[in-house]
């Protein structure tokens, strides 16, 4: 595979095609017009796993005449990198590698593992959403070096930024498909020098710039960072002393050291106390087990420069784990790895080091960075300032510090936020749109953390919909076990929520739903075929036989009779009013619905849908009917493209399938509803579980008429009474959800199912090709793996405790408008946050 993937990307070059993998931009005559971007594509590197984008790696130099050139790693995107962002990652030190440890450990598509012998894929790797751009900068930091001795001596935090700009403008020249793309800086660490310095740097040349000088940036994030060293160094004492490290007296020591520090030798004594207090654990995380490898050879020490005067300060790590860190360096001092990066091309007299070890000097490095954070702050830019709780290097107790410091007016108070019902941290928003936000249980990687924890590279919609499966799994069980479940099969329960992944909760959610579909298709039919019951019961033949499709409930609610043309007639019934086969799935069931006025004290309430009955906590309390759409068919949707300001009856699920449910006959629009009339037999190459040939068939687009008895939606709601969820409201003010939307998907294979399903395919009146509905075809989520089973994907909802006789209320609408009805106050600020963003 991998041999083919360098045929393909060589014949790619050759023939200017556009590039497949990753699509980031390398198309046409662009391909073809820098032949360094192509002597820069990485294509063996050493120990990595197949993937399908592409990344490139080598040196860029500066400007003409000086002697300097910094290296670089960048990754694509993995799907759709020429739509996505661009990020610059750097890490900190000053004087530590954004290569070693934020491409091979921390946020890159390839983890360095067992002593540098292998990579690893990184499943939460950033180039999942944006393209990554790791930079090693300043020169003497990893490969990216200088012929001129005299560079090393003359670093620090304005050459540093000076020298980044310079190599972003002649990278641009070289990867120009992403001079547009929107641009943001990260970093972690004494990066909250360098990002913003960088940042601000780039606004002002931005000004009056021309084209081809101009950087579109929009934003950075700094995580852990060196902002201000008066808060940032009474911070860190005092986060040792809330957490039990430091003694009273030595902490009221170097509070007058801090405040008073003119006695240095004392001053010095103090340090060093505080020094050999950290001696035996992680400072950059308290609560991991330090490293013992006795191996381990990235032991750089961090340079903190407001601290100069007291020598013994700089002896602190630099927050970097020297485990870890040797693997890195390991790896990259491979020659067959320099030589598949383009690295060390000038042979370094140095061996490849996570932190520099030929930088010694540091020339400049300002008290603060704060004014340039809130200039750029008030300059438009977005600013993401976060905190891991458990690093002592640059605490979060220093983070709040320096940000409380900027003075800032506080938009959105303290609060947490939430991953798999688990609190995962705390955020704070400021006027300006400055976002302070912790993780719970980070160190000074805090990316690193994150991606043990699975929280990453998920966006808040994702763990929103993981937090709503984690209760529908508890709601749905609990159902499923019935009101006379044992006190021990509850806890069962209740244990399987916090210990099962995801995905597993969202499959027993599937078939808890699905149990719950079948007992009332069971019931229907009794309803609706008793005669057919009553054969079923008797053990005829041919009672159950699938060989004769049956007719359709429908048929039978509105009195159709007559035989299905190509099989024998199925008994008749009578003729069935809504009432009467509302009040009878009640008699069965213990409930039905009702559509009536809204209980909610507003004028644009309208109607809402009520329960009738009794209902317990975890049942299906209704169906959405309607037109369902792939993302790739939402041009067939009514009034595309401005759907959301027309039908506020638009449904959307989670995965991006959208559901017209405006009401029967109120839309003027044809509406397709399958009346089961007609099954013409289809013949199929992919088989379906039971061994038939079995497809979706025209059904998905055969339209009902109007003209039938009681008009379009009287009759859907007797053949299906529990179709009638697009009527449901939102909670008004000091009122509570009482159910919780939920995916579902109908297997079209479960043949007496289909004359319940409220769903077609898609709103047009053509003849349905399969070829163009593969999209409907899904792994089934039941026992039966080895086979692909036709499904129609659809929502329902489900009793969040147990109803009786009062209004259904919403905990959100899946809309892909961002509107509210006017009456809407969310119960869960946060919550709603995420499900409407």
């Amino acid at each position: 595979m991998a041999t083919l993937l360098k045929l393909l990307l060589v014949l790619l070059v050759v023939t200017a095609v556009a590039a497949a993998a990753g699509g980031g931009g390398y198309r046409g005559e662009e391909a073809a017009a820098t032949s360094q971007q192509e002597a820069d594509r990485v294509t063996n590197l050493p120990g990595q796993p197949p993937v399908g984008f592409q990344h490139f790696s080598g040196y860029v130099k500066l400007r003409p005449g000086d002697q300097k050139a910094l290296f670089y790693w960048f990754f694509e995107a993995e799907e759709g990198a020429s739509q996505k962002p661009l990020v610059l990652w750097l890490n900190g030190g000053p004087g530590c590698s954004s290569v070693a440890y934020g491409a091979a450990q921390e946020l890159g598509p390839f983890l360095v593992r067992e002593n540098g012998t292998r990579l690893a894929l990184n499943k939460y790797s950033w180039n999942k959403a944006a393209n990554m751009l790791f930079l090693e900068a300043p020169v003497g930091v990893g490969f990216s070096y200088t012929n001129n001795s005299k560079d090393l001596q003359n670093l620090g935090d304005k050459v540093t930024a000076d020298d980044s700009h310079a190599f972003l403008l002649n990278w641009f020249k070289r990867f120009p498909n992403f001079k547009s793309h929107d641009f943001y800086i990260a970093g972690e660490s004494y990066a909250g020098h360098y990002v913003p310095q960088l940042a601000e740097l780039i606004y002002e040349r931005n000004k009056g710039a021309p084209k081809d000088s101009y950087i579109n940036i929009k934003g950075f994030m700094i995580g852990n960072a060196v902002m201000n060293d008066l808060t940032d160094t009474s911070g860190l004492v005092d986060y040792a002393w809330s957490h039990a490290i430091i003694s009273d007296q030595l902490h009221h020591n170097l509070k007058q050291c801090i405040l008073k520090p003119s006695v240095e030798s004392q001053c010095n004594e103090n340090f060093k106390g505080f020094a050999e207090a950290y001696s035996g654990i992680d400072i950059y995380g308290i609560y991991s087990p330090i490293c013992l490898n006795p191996t381990a050879r990235s032991q750089k020490l961090m340079v903190a420069p407001a601290l100069l005067k007291h020598d013994l300060w700089q002896k602190l790590p630099s927050g970097y784990d020297p485990c870890t860190g040797d693997y890195a360096e390991q790896y990259f001092n491979r020659e067959d790895v320099q030589r598949a990066l383009h690295a060390n091309v000038t042979k370094l007299s140095y061996r490849y080091t996570s932190c520099s070890g030929v930088i010694e000097k540091w020339n400049d490095s300002p008290d603060t960075v704060l004014p340039i954070i809130r200039k750029l702050l008030d300059a438009g830019l977005r600013i993401w300032v976060y905190s891991g709780d458990t690093d002592g290097r640059v605490p979060v107790t220093s983070t709040r510090y320096s940000i409380g410091k900027m003075g800032l007016k506080v938009k959105e108070e303290w609060r947490g936020w939430v991953h798999n019902s688990q609190v995962a941290g705390w955020v704070e928003t400021y006027e300006g749109g400055l976002i302070l936000a912790t993780v719970r249980g980070a160190g000074h990687q805090v990316v690193k953390t994150l991606a043990k924890n699975s929280t990453l590279g998920k966006n808040p919609r994702q763990l929103q919909f993981e937090a709503d499966m984690n209760r529908l799994f508890l709601f749905t069980s609990y159902n499923r076990l019935g009101r006379d479940a044992e006190e021990a099969e509850v806890d069962e329960i209740i244990e399987m929520a916090s210990r099962a992944s995801s995905n597993d909760q969202q499959k027993q959610v599937q078939e808890n739903i699905h149990t719950q579909i079948v007992n009332f298709c069971t019931s229907m039919d009794e309803i609706l075929l008793p005669d057919m019951r009553k054969k079923n019961e008797s053990g005829e033949p041919g009672a159950k036989s699938d060989a004769t499709p049956r007719r359709s409930g429908l048929s039978f609610a509105v009195g159709k009779t007559g035989p299905p043309p190509h099989g024998p007639a199925v008994p008749e019934t009578r003729p069935l009013s809504g009432e009467v086969v509302s009040q009878k799935l009640k008699d069965l069931v213990g409930f039905t619905l009702d559509v009536k006025p809204s209980q909610i004290p507003h004028k644009d309430a309208g109607r809402g849908l009520f329960v009738d009955g009794e209902a317990d906590v975890g049942t299906v309390i209704a169906l959405y009917p309607g037109v369902i759409y792939t993302p790739a068919y939402y041009r067939y949707i009514p009034g595309y493209p401005r759907v959301d300001a027309q039908n506020p009856y638009l449904i959307t699920r989670y995965d991006g399938t959208v559901i017209n449910a405006q009401p029967w006959g109120s839309g003027g629009e044809t509406r397709e509803v399958w009346d089961g009339l007609r099954l013409p037999e289809t013949r199929s190459n992919v088989q379906s579980p039971d061994g038939g040939s079995d497809r979706i068939w025209k059904m998905l687009s055969k339209p009902l008429e109007g003209s039938r008895v009681g008009g379009v939606g009287d009759a859907l709601e007797r053949r299906n009474p529990l179709a009638l969820a697009h009527f449901a409201n939102h909670p008004a003010k000091d009122t509570v959800p009482n159910v919780m939307v939920c995916p579902y998907d109908f297997p079209l294979t479960e043949k007496n199912m289909r004359t319940y399903i409220p769903n077609v395919s898609f709103g047009n009146a053509e003849e349905v090709n399969m070829r163009r509905f593969g999209s409907f075809w899904f792994k089934g989520w039941g026992k039966k793996s080895v086979s692909d089973i036709p499904i129609l994907r659809t929502l329902v909802l489900v009793a969040t405790r147990a109803l009786c006789d009062e209004e259904v209320l919403l905990n959100y609408r899946l809309s892909n408008t961002k509107r509210r009805p006017a009456w809407y106050t969310p119960v869960d600020e946060e919550e709603d946050r995420r499900r409407w963003g």
